[in-house]
């Protein structure tokens, strides 16, 4: 029935499924939903992943190591520039999907627009965050909560899968290359998209100092080549990276 294409979830549990997770824009979020991520591909190990996300979001969930592909997505206004798509650009990207056939979609991002791409693609089963119109584009749905921590939120969507999956506690992976030995430091990431968000400086330089002092653990900042020069004060100020 045409009208009811792309509503009907897929109830045949296949071990080679195409898996298409939606990333984040946004840095932080992009790291939060990492546990998740993991605790999706580790409950499906036959599983196929490809990531659909911006650009400069994919060296954030490539440290993964588990997406076959991973393909630019470009949402307009307010994302970097070089994630701007033209009409003829998106087309072809739509078709490279669509002739994927996926299977799930999981889809880490609020907003109507990635909801409404996972049920133009006929994805069968398309798990996200509930939120305004496009909860009707979802087959599978939580709701999300500003009093939890973003990762407890990503987490959620992991228990409204057909088969629930346990979520997995945050945790960091280190190559060998990094030079830092495992779990002698802890990340920071000071800077928000949002000014008024942001943390003083002083504040973040006293806190580092208090988990050193405590622990013995060297502080590790992560942000966007333009934020190189507020990280490089606050590692100078507290003898990390």
């Amino acid at each position: 029935i045409p009208l009811l294409h792309g509503f009907l979830p897929c109830i045949i549990t296949n071990p080679m499924e195409k898996i298409l997770v939606i990333g984040n824009r946004l840095l932080g979020d992009s790291v939060d939903s990492l546990p998740a991520v993991a605790a999706l591909a580790a409950a499906k190990p036959g599983a196929v992943f490809h990531l659909l996300a911006p650009p400069y979001s994919h060296a954030v969930y490539g440290a993964l190591g588990l997406f076959k592909g991973m393909r630019a997505l470009g949402t307009g206004a307010g994302t970097h520039p070089g994630a701007r798509q033209g009409p003829a650009v998106r087309a072809s990207l739509f078709a490279e999907l669509k002739a994927e056939r996926f299977e799930l979609a999981f889809i880490l991002p609020g907003g109507f627009s990635h909801a409404w791409l996972a049920w133009r693609l006929g994805i069968p089963v398309r798990v996200g965050h509930a939120g305004d119109w496009r909860s009707l584009l979802l087959t599978h749905r939580a709701r999300a909560s500003r009093l939890r921590p973003n990762f407890e939120n990503f987490n959620l969507l992991l228990s409204a899968l057909p088969s629930p999956v346990a979520p997995a506690p945050p945790r960091l992976s280190v190559r060998g290359e990094c030079g830092f030995a495992p779990r002698s430091f802890f990340c920071v990431s000071p800077c928000s998209s949002e000014p008024w968000r942001m943390w003083k400086p002083a504040h973040f330089v006293s806190l580092c100092r208090l988990v050193h002092e405590r622990t013995g653990m060297t502080p590790v900042f992560l942000g966007l080549p333009s934020e190189r020069g507020y990280l490089e004060e606050l590692a100078r100020e507290t003898g990390g990276h």
